[in-house]
């Protein structure tokens, strides 16, 4: 029988809490890794997927992605396939993204109405065959 200390189990929770509290919320990525939410250098969210860098600018009736290794050098995206998943509410939209030249994919579509409290999910398969997942809050970013 395992017997919990009221003191600890009051700390413990605490501690749980605060933590919760700091982590980053913005962006969340592949491997429970993630990334401070400060903007990309397209003005994009930004996260960590595995090996690479995935940074994701969503508009009305647009989304773009911008793939980079986790040095920070452009990764082609020619040939890639990735998928994303608009979610708002109790609705959800999912798209193809093509590759837009350099390294970069995008779509555009009047479905993509990005909202406050909404998420994105992108899958894609990099030029190496490692799956790359990244998960993105809109929070109250306002794209």
């Amino acid at each position: 029988m395992i017997l919990f200390h009221p003191g600890r189990l009051a700390a413990t929770a605490l501690l749980a809490a605060f933590a919760g509290a700091i982590l980053p919320v913005a962006a969340h990525a592949h491997g429970d890794e993630s990334h401070e939410t400060a903007a990309g250098p397209n003005g994009g969210l930004f996260a960590s997927a595995g090996n690479y860098h995935v940074e994701l600018l969503a508009s009305d009736g647009a989304i773009t992605v911008w793939l980079t290794d986790i040095g920070g050098e452009p990764v082609s995206t020619e040939g890639m396939a990735a998928t994303v998943a608009l979610y708002r509410a109790d609705e959800r939209v999912d798209l193809g993204l093509a590759p837009a030249g350099g390294h970069s994919l995008a779509v555009e579509d009047p479905r993509i109405q990005p909202a406050e409290g909404g998420r994105l999910v992108l899958q894609a398969t990099a030029p190496d065959g490692e799956p790359i997942e990244a998960r993105f809050d809109l929070g109250s970013h306002g794209h």
